[in-house]
């Protein structure tokens, strides 16, 4: 029994960190400037998503979304990373209503107080793709990240 609940513990522990990253570094800030477009992933026939506006990392605990547009309105979201190569996402915010006021907004999230406390992220080590996920986790649109210099 000890050594079955062991093998639990231990892949529960390599999947939890699988999906995490390290701590963000306040004072780190990218070389150029590194930004994204977001493009709409989403896939479902019964949605015509709309979804604009461009994801900049202002330093590594900090994003920031200029231009943000949303239609329709979505009830349950969630901002998550991944590197380059990578599939699997860490999650960046908590659940979040994205309104459509037919306009656009700018938006600021900041990962350094992180909503999972054995999770973080560094946004400059770890993140190269965003992606949004809706409440069934699927996602529904993504921004790779270019370097400025």
């Amino acid at each position: 029994m000890k050594i079955i609940f062991f093998v639990i513990l231990s892949t529960f522990i390599y999947l939890s960190n699988a999906l995490c990253g390290s701590q963000c570094i306040r004072d780190k800030i990218p070389d150029g400037l590194l930004t994204g477009d977001i493009k709409v992933t989403a896939i479902d026939s019964n949605i015509n998503y709309d979804i604009r506006g461009t994801i900049m990392i202002n330093n590594d605990c900090e994003f920031e979304i200029q231009n943000f547009y949303v239609n329709p309105e979505i009830k349950d979201v969630r901002w998550a990373c991944s590197p380059q190569d990578n599939k699997d996402s860490i999650t960046l915010t908590s659940s979040l209503k994205l309104v459509n006021n037919n306009s656009t907004s700018d938006l600021i999230f900041n990962v350094y107080e992180s909503i999972n406390e054995s999770c973080h992220a560094s946004l400059l080590d770890d993140c190269s793709i965003f992606k949004l996920f809706d409440e069934n986790w699927q996602e529904i649109a993504s921004a790779t990240f270019i370097n400025i210099l």
